[in-house]
């Protein structure tokens, strides 16, 4: 049985958020979180994940689901090495802190792993700043710029109304064999980015309404593993070690 190492992995927790910023690529929130089933199908076929992200909407109105997603990598003993959270830092719940702590000590490496709370020119003008808790010790980095960079936002969702966006692109895989097992295929370089609705797609950047366009194929396909193995054949390039 065909098996998968993701270097770059994104999970879409949630589509819900609790602010509503003007820049933001995924445009309006939508009230639906990840199914827990479908993290099951997926990581059948997965034999590690490099670095996890666990994005959204806002993470940290559902830690039951990043609990979920760790559980079950842990049953199936499936590691990680690092681990990436952005958040806007409104809601600071005690068991979104408990999930930070418990993914910290689950990963391999820990070398890039982050929660970043977005402080930046963007978030200011719909969030207050909150006062310091547990979260602040548990930051790794902030955003706490105050120049207005419009380039250096993705021209997805709300954010497409700023002229000097940029456009968004998918990214080109590239993947590779495991040297003692050929049934393993290691994909990097591109981001996969699995949505609350079982899609796989490639790339991490796109709006809730494009994401359609990117998909690779579905978890809830009894084929999803041959689906995607064929995209990367397509599209990628295979390196030799």
């Amino acid at each position: 049985m065909k098996k998968l190492v993701i270097r770059q992995m994104v999970f879409e927790v949630t589509r819900k958020c609790n602010v509503k910023c003007k820049h933001c690529l995924r445009g309006k929130a939508e009230a639906v979180d990840m199914d827990t089933s479908h993290i099951a199908k997926f990581f059948k076929r997965v034999n590690a994940l490099s670095d996890v992200t666990f994005s959204g909407g806002e993470p940290s109105l559902v830690p039951y689901i990043i609990d979920n997603i760790m559980h079950i990598a842990k049953e199936k003993s499936i590691p990680f090495d690092n681990f990436y959270i952005a958040t806007n830092g409104v809601k600071q719940l005690p068991d979104f802190i408990r999930v930070i702590m418990e993914l910290y000590l689950y990963c391999d490496s820990n070398e890039i792993s982050a929660v970043k709370v977005s402080r930046d020119q963007y978030h200011r003008e719909v969030t207050a700043r909150p006062k310091p808790s547990l979260l602040d010790i548990l930051v790794i980095t902030q955003e706490e710029s105050s120049d207005y960079h419009p380039e250096g936002l993705i021209a997805e969702g709300r954010a497409k109304k700023f002229p000097r966006a940029r456009e968004n692109r998918e990214d080109t895989p590239r993947y590779y064999y495991d040297d003692e097992n050929d049934d393993i295929m290691i994909v990097e370089e591109m981001t996969v980015y699995l949505n609350v609705h079982g899609d796989l797609i490639n790339g991490c950047d796109w709006s809730y309404e494009s994401q359609k366009d990117h998909m690779i194929t579905n978890v809830t396909k009894d084929n999803w593993m041959g689906e995607f193995i064929e995209y990367v054949l397509e599209h990628g390039e295979q390196e030799n070690y």
